[in-house]
């Protein structure tokens, strides 16, 4: 499938293209970023953009991944992403990374929000899943303020030659994000919402 252009009061979420080799490399470049995700790699070069990016098509038309370029609405400027992987026809894994000037602004909830609602709608699905760094204490936030609940806590090792790290494991339905957002459209809430406590 083509992936639609999804609108946020700060944000365009849209489909990475070439132009966006530089400012994705600058951001994610950055260990500070990496070393909060669990498949990031580091160093970030602009070959590792350009490998990304050329992925995203096919990825996309498989219906295996769908991934989108985070673009500041007023100023144009690439500041991260955030996309869905499939685990199966109804259930899908929510991904995301922010360059470092941008933490601590809502702008991680405020994308998290646009891409699981696309999940849910254009999609179809029944499950988000989300999973963080127990020491991702900002990450584990943001995916409670989407409305996931944590299901577990496994030990894995996410990058070679560091040993084993703790990670938070969450999950939300389709129900309970439904019902989230009634009750915030019955209470006039504002969707674009809260801050961000740190990274993603």
């Amino acid at each position: 499938m083509y992936l639609p252009v999804l609108d946020t009061p700060r944000l365009v979420l849209r489909t990475p293209r070439e132009a966006d080799v530089a400012g994705i490399a600058h951001h994610a470049n950055d260990w500070e970023v990496a070393r909060m995700t669990r498949r990031m790699p580091y160093p970030y070069l602009p070959a590792s953009a350009e490998r990304w990016i050329a992925e995203q098509a096919a990825l996309a038309a498989a219906e295996i991944e769908y991934n989108f370029v985070l673009q500041r609405r007023d100023d144009g400027m690439v500041i991260g992403a955030a996309g869905l992987m499939r685990h199966n026809a109804t259930e899908a894994e929510l991904g995301y990374w922010l360059g470092r000037p941008f933490w601590r602004q809502g702008l991680g909830i405020e994308a998290g929000r646009a891409v699981v609602q696309f999940g849910f709608g254009a999609l179809q699905l029944n499950t988000v899943y989300g999973d963080c760094l127990a020491l991702n204490a900002a990450s584990a936030a943001l995916l409670r303020k989407l409305g996931m609940q944590q299901y577990d806590e496994i030990t894995d090792t996410c990058r070679p030659g560091q040993g084993p790290v703790s990670i938070l494991r969450f999950r939300l339905l389709a129900q309970e994000w439904q019902d989230a957002q009634d009750a915030l459209f019955a209470d006039g809430g504002n969707l674009a919402g809260g801050q961000d406590a740190g990274p993603p």
